[in-house]
């Protein structure tokens, strides 16, 4: 994906799709008064189709930022659709969302899209589920974080079977970044099923990792220098 726009943020994508039969690249622009606010576009088959989107932050000037599923369709001619699934903007200026990870939280079977909406005032994390031509958002929990003000690096958080359920569960920050909080949204609950006290305050990035017998491991870097290894 290749970008367009100020020397910040984005105005217009440029999508590959990855397959020997797909068309040729095609570029898609956001209108005026809106960018993509966004270091690292996703690339996921959301709806199920067999045909990858991209998942990206669309801010607009004047509400605030949603999140954005681009897509194409190819006509019988060959003509190239782009299509847009989209959340509804937070609906403040200058508030941002950070996106968590997408997969099936739920276990339901299909894809959700999880995010942090505005990680630096409140931090409330939100369950996105497509809902026909539109991304509906469900707040589920207050008191997260994924980010640092002023840090390029989004990574503040991982997607983990922390309990071996068998469904995939958030390990995220609290808003004070000093308390690493495990979250299911199994049946579409969120639960906090674990939490460890860091004793100071977490930077990006978060990484995790595995060992044989199944160990898995969350590894953090705090800001009095110490990097730390937590495990289940």
């Amino acid at each position: 994906m290749a970008s367009w726009g100020t020397a910040i943020e984005a105005s217009g994508v440029m999508f590959q799709p990855p397959t020997d039969d797909a068309p040729s690249a095609f570029l898609i622009k956001v209108p005026e008064g809106s960018v993509f606010e966004d270091v690292q576009p996703r690339i996921v088959d959301l709806d199920g189709d067999g045909i990858v989107e991209i998942v990206a932050i669309r801010s607009y000037l004047d509400a605030g930022a949603s999140i954005a599923v681009i897509g194409y369709h190819e006509d019988e001619d060959g003509a190239i659709t782009s299509f847009w699934y989209q959340s509804p903007p937070i609906g403040k200026p200058n508030r941002w969302l950070n996106p968590v990870g997408i997969a099936d939280f739920d276990g339901d079977g299909a894809k959700e899209i999880v995010a942090v909406v505005t990680p630096h005032i409140g931090g409330v994390l939100t369950l996105y589920e497509l809902e026909g031509d539109r991304l509906a958002p469900r707040p589920v929990l207050q008191d997260v974080s994924n980010h640092a003000i002023g840090s390029a690096d989004l990574r503040l958080h991982a997607v983990i079977d922390w309990n071996d359920d068998g469904v995939l569960d958030i390990a995220v920050p609290d808003q004070s970044r000093r308390v690493l909080r495990f979250i299911t949204l199994k049946d579409g609950v969120a639960k906090e099923i674990d939490r460890v006290d860091l004793g100071a305050e977490m930077i990006p990035p978060m990484r995790q990792r595995s060992w044989k017998g199944g160990t898995w491991e969350i590894v953090v870097r705090l800001q009095d220098g110490r990097a730390v290894a937590v495990s289940r």
